[in-house]
């Protein structure tokens, strides 16, 4: 009597043992997000308890990312503007994101604002280590005027151009921008009309 009852026990819990080893087989996990799996809390083949994380998954559509911006460019970053961002090694493309925030306060240190962008990320091109840059377009125009390298005088402090005055050279001071087109380029110093 008492080999049966100790073999119907065996047989029993061989019995759920089957079919918890055809549960688990059978068991599928989906995250109500679709996205990167940063973190596995528990191994496979392990219980997990009721309500326990088994997964961190960071969503990955859209992306969230932060960049610093200058706070004269602030004015043409209002909520949901549209920003060009390139991202140098996927090549010269520029895609589109969407401001979501920008800082109230100015970062110490420095002259700048954190502003927060959303960008569809639809076939997880972007990474979350991804470095990129923000082009800021602005309704404001600077003038600018490209000049000869050998119009430009410069010395240890300043650059000088000479501007003809009442059909006199005068020696002018300028301020230099960016090249454009391979030549210097005047931001301050000159006015349209002067040679």
């Amino acid at each position: 009597g008492r080999l049966n009852l100790h073999q119907a026990t065996i047989n029993r819990a061989r019995a759920e043992i089957d079919l918890y080893e055809r549960d688990t087989g059978q068991m599928q996990v989906n995250s109500p997000i679709t996205g990167l799996v940063t973190q596995r809390l528990v191994t496979e083949g392990n219980e997990a308890k009721e309500e326990q994380l088994l997964l961190e998954v960071v969503k990955m559509d859209p992306i969230r990312f932060v960049f610093s911006a200058p706070v004269g460019a602030i004015a043409s970053l209002e909520k949901e503007a549209e920003i060009a961002v390139h991202f140098p090694h996927l090549g010269k493309q520029e895609f589109n994101a969407q401001v979501f925030n920008v800082g109230a306060q100015m970062q110490e240190a420095s002259d700048a604002v954190e502003v927060k962008l959303t960008l569809a990320n639809p076939d997880f091109l972007f990474k979350t280590d991804m470095k990129g840059e923000v082009v800021i377009r602005t309704k404001e125009k600077k003038k600018i005027f490209p000049i000869v390298e050998a119009a430009l005088i410069k010395t240890e402090r300043s650059h000088y151009v000479f501007r003809v005055e009442g059909g006199k050279a005068k020696k002018v001071p300028v301020d230099l921008g960016e090249p454009y087109n391979g030549r210097p380029t005047i931001e301050k110093g000159l006015g349209e009309g002067d040679s």
